[in-house]
């Protein structure tokens, strides 16, 4: 199993708690960490700054598995949660789960859609709609895929690509079985709906003349009135 992991080295720290997370961050260019699991203590470590949020921008970070180095020691472990900066993005802590080599992990996988642009739907001008971009497996670790393929060369316009008809690795199962109760839509084709602007209703130059001609009449009657009545009186 070490062969196939990205290894990162780790450095293990005593003490643990917001005060030292901060120091950790700030003054070590360092990233704090906990490792749980496999009935052991919890353990606090310091990783580096740079390569996590490296690995976090190339979405290769979250459910991952990596070969931990601590003090030469390795353990493999798996990434079960990040915290991020509510602005900046970059990764504040991250959550390690030890792995042991016979037993299964759970985790989300991304769905990797390819051949779109070759597919009828997209040569009809239709629009691909990806709904679901990533699934729960449960797997040995040896058997964890980086990515699960959706070949869409063949979907066509208002076609429905379901959970059920995802071809899953060897040794790999979804951790919710699917059902007619429980079967997501991972992707849809169909043509995109045309918006039509309502056309805003203009004066022509006929109707504004008429309108002042218009005018100018009531005007003129109404001064007429006004002489009549003077008149009489």
């Amino acid at each position: 199993m070490s062969n196939t992991l990205t290894s990162l080295v780790c450095t293990s720290k005593e003490q643990a708690g917001t005060i030292q997370c901060k120091k950790i961050r700030s003054e070590m260019l360092e990233i704090p960490a906990i490792l749980y699991g496999e009935n052991k203590p919890n353990q606090m470590l310091s990783l580096p700054e740079k390569e996590i949020n490296l690995l976090h921008n190339r979405k290769k970070l979250a459910g991952h598995l990596f070969e931990l180095m601590i003090d030469k020691k390795k353990q493999a472990a798996l990434v079960k949660a990040i915290q991020t900066h509510h602005l900046k993005g970059n990764v504040l802590h991250v959550d390690f789960q030890r792995v042991a080599k016979g037993h299964k992990i759970t985790t989300n996988v991304p769905i990797l859609f390819i051949n779109a642009e070759d597919s009828p739907a997209v040569k009809e001008k239709g629009q691909i709609i990806y709904t679901t971009t990533e699934i729960s497996v449960t797997c040995l670790p040896g058997d964890l895929p980086e990515h699960i393929e959706l070949d869409l060369a063949e979907i066509a316009m208002d076609q429905i690509i379901h959970l059920a008809e995802l071809t899953l690795p060897k040794g790999v199962e979804l951790t919710e079985a699917v059902s007619e109760s429980h079967n997501p839509t991972l992707v849809t084709a169909h043509m995109p709906k045309i918006i039509e602007e309502p056309v805003e209703e203009t004066a022509t130059d006929e109707n504004t003349e008429g309108t002042d001609e218009d005018a100018d009449a009531q005007n003129s009657d109404s001064g007429q009135n006004e002489s009549e009545s003077e008149q009489d009186s």
